[in-house]
Parts: structure tokens; C-alpha cells; sequence
């Protein structure tokens, strides 16, 4: 199975059940079973359908093929900037192989510091002069978990930002749950704030969750959040997002025309002048990834100059190198550790570009 592609899920241009057994019926044609589930959630334009019992994309081959209504397509999956993506002989490999570890692959790093490691002093905090207020970025990821380290300044100015927050005339609940202590990029999120907090102290961090715990991250989640992010802007600031994930395209999916659920509204917001960072990859390949490609994305590999890690992605599609080797940051239960991928060369350079705005 591509992993590149959600394994019980595909997205369909319509919710209703009249449209779902109507597609039923199109499979059970074909392959005598009826795989697809009642709708789950939408995201814009389109809903998303449980397959039970069957490989998605064949679901979705199957469908496009008969010429099916409502435009069915296999729900693209990122994986965070800390994972490795192979292509093997037989496709692309289950992606749990190359999660985080002592010595991954391409010499990833995932190492926590022992519980009596002294951490650095804290960033000083200043409240930008009068006619100033702070940056926001918001951080697409695991979701940012408590920490001695992230102070809040301020109750009614703190650090870490919620889209559910009761306070917000619209709210944004994550269907990512949060992913328990033991799994890999639980502190994926956590990590990249302290970089951020080390980086631009002045900075705030909207937290949104669209990434489980082995790094997954499902199309819908992401452009459903960006939607929300587009109302939220127009009564509270954001200034950079930063999404430290990405995915290689399948040019026989057409994915060209599938990620213009993502694309537009990245241009929407890029055209109200918000700035985009993603991370390259870390495959160590020219061939690049998204959301790193599009236009209004800055893509970010590890390195510095024009020289990269060797993990890293690279090429002309790559904009910008920032540190991202054994950096020291933040885990959840007030720990530190250590860290490689581009994941956090992107927060670094998010950090760079959150400067204090005209209030």
C-alpha cells in the first residue's frame, strides 16, 4: 500500500448517502464489495468516507474509471519533517520504518537529555514597544504541550495560542487526538515551540493539532484548519505558518489537481500577506515535496548557505537553510533533548521571519 495515500479513507465532492451508495453500488460492480462507510467530515468542498475492508487508492481507481460522480479521490497523508519517506522496488515503504531512533537512516537524531541536564536560562521577554504588538505563527503540528520553559507572561497575553479557545466567536476543534507520551512526534510540536521561543521571544504560537503521534498528517485536517485560519484572521492577527510536513507527489494519481485543495487557500492567505515555511524533507533527494513546492511556500532544508545536511532534501526548489542538526529544544514533562530533521530548520527560520508588527 502507498502510504502517501490515507489507508481507510477517501474524499468525495459531495455528503449525502444517496451519493455514497451510489458509488457502492459502482465498486460492487467491479469487485463485488461495498467498502465505503457513512461520511465522516467535510473540508471545503469535500467530504470525507471510510473505506472498510479495501486498498483506498484501488477503491478510488475503480471509481475514476467508471467515470463515478463526485470527483473521488484517495485523501493525500504528509509525514512530519523528522520522518524519512523511501521509495522501495515494490512503491513507497510503510513509513513506521523510519520514524525517529537513536541512529535513523540518514542520521536522524532523536535523543533526550538525562532529567539532571541544565538547561539554558530563559529567553528574556519584552513586551514590544506601545505601538507594536507581538508576532503570531502558527504552528501546524502535533499540538504544543506544557513546559516549565514556555512561560506565560501574561494570562490574558500568553504564549501558546488555541484555536478552541471559548474565547474565539469561532472555534476550531482538532479531529487529531492527542497523542499519548510514548509515541514518537508526540513532542514534535512542543519541540519546535521552544525553538521558536528561543528564536523570536517575542513571538506567539498558535497551536494547531493536524498531526498524530507516528507523524502523520491527512490532507483534510490541514486545508479544514487553513479555512478556519482564514475567519480567524479577520479578527486576530497571524503573521507566518509554519508546517513542518511534507509529501512526494504521485504523478499517476494526478495530484497536481488534488492538492489545489490545499493550494488555494495557502494563496488566499499568502495573498493577505502571510508568510508561508515548510520543511524540505529528509530523504536526501532533489526531487522536491509539498507543501514545500508550492509558489507561496518558503521550503526549508537543514544546513546553512548553500551547503545541506546529509539528510536533508536539496536542489533549486529548496529556498533557504537553517540548522536543523542535533538541535537542543524542549520535550514534553519539562524534558530537553535533541533533534535532527528539517522539521526544525523550518521552525528556525518561522522564527526569523516573526517580527514585532505596527499594532
Amino acid at each position: 500500500m502507498d502510504n502517501r495515500y490515507s489507508a481507510d479513507t477517501i474524499t468525495i465532492a459531495g455528503d449525502s448517502p444517496d451519493d455514497i451508495e451510489r458509488l457502492n453500488d459502482i465498486i460492487d460492480s467491479a469487485i463485488h464489495k461495498r467498502p465505503l462507510g457513512r461520511p465522516v467530515r467535510t473540508f471545503g468542498r469535500r467530504t470525507v468516507v471510510p473505506v472498510r475492508g479495501h486498498d483506498p487508492v484501488e477503491v478510488s481507481t475503480v471509481l475514476r474509471a467508471a467515470g463515478a460522480p463526485g470527483d473521488p479521490r484517495p485523501q493525500l497523508v504528509f509525514f512530519s519533517g523528522t520522518n524519512q519517506i523511501r521509495e522501495t522496488p515494490g512503491g513507497f515503504a510503510d513509513h513506521h520504518l523510519f520514524l525517529i531512533g537513536n541512529d535513523v537512516g540518514h542520521g536522524l537524531l532523536y535523543s533526550p537529555l538525562p532529567p539532571d541536564y541544565e538547561p539554558p536560562a530563559k529567553p528574556d521577554w519584552k513586551r514590544p514597544a506601545g505601538h507594536l504588538r507581538r508576532p503570531v505563527i502558527a504552528l501546524f503540528d502535533s499540538g504544543v504541550r506544557e513546559h516549565e520553559w514556555l512561560p506565560d507572561a501574561d494570562p490574558d497575553d500568553p504564549f501558546v495560542l488555541h484555536p478552541d479557545d471559548p474565547a474565539l466567536s469561532r472555534q476550531w476543534s482538532s479531529p487529531v487526538p492527542e497523542a499519548p507520551a510514548g509515541e514518537p512526534k508526540a513532542g514534535h510540536a512542543t519541540f519546535n515551540a521552544g525553538l521558536i521561543r528561543m528564536n523570536a521571544p517575542s513571538a506567539q504560537v498558535l497551536s494547531i493539532r493536524v498531526m498524530d503521534g507516528e507523524g502523520m498528517v491527512d490532507e483534510s485536517n490541514v486545508v479544514d484548519a487553513l479555512l478556519w485560519l482564514e475567519d480567524y484572521r479577520r479578527t486576530r492577527p497571524v503573521d507566518v505558518v509554519l508546517m513542518p510536513f511534507g509529501r512526494s507527489p504521485d504523478d499517476e494519481m494526478d495530484d497536481d489537481r488534488t492538492l489545489d485543495e490545499l493550494r488555494a487557500p495557502i494563496e488566499r492567505l499568502a495573498g493577505q500577506g502571510v508568510a508561508f515555511v515548510a520543511s524540505a524533507g529528509n530523504d536526501h533527494q532533489s526531487r522536491g515535496i509539498h507543501p514545500a513546492l508550492f509558489d507561496d511556500v518558503t521550503a526549508v532544508g537543514a544546513g546553512f548557505g548553500e551547503y545541506h545536511a546529509k539528510f536533508s532534501n536539496h536542489g533549486d526548489w529548496v529556498d533557504r537553510y537553517r540548522e536543523g542538526v542535533n538541535a537542543l529544544s524542549i520535550l514534553p514533562g519539562d524534558g530537553w533533548g535533541r533533534w535532527s530533521g528539517t522539521s526544525f530548520s523550518a521552525a528556525v527560520l518561522a522564527a526569523d521571519l516573526a517580527h514585532p508588527h505596527v499594532a
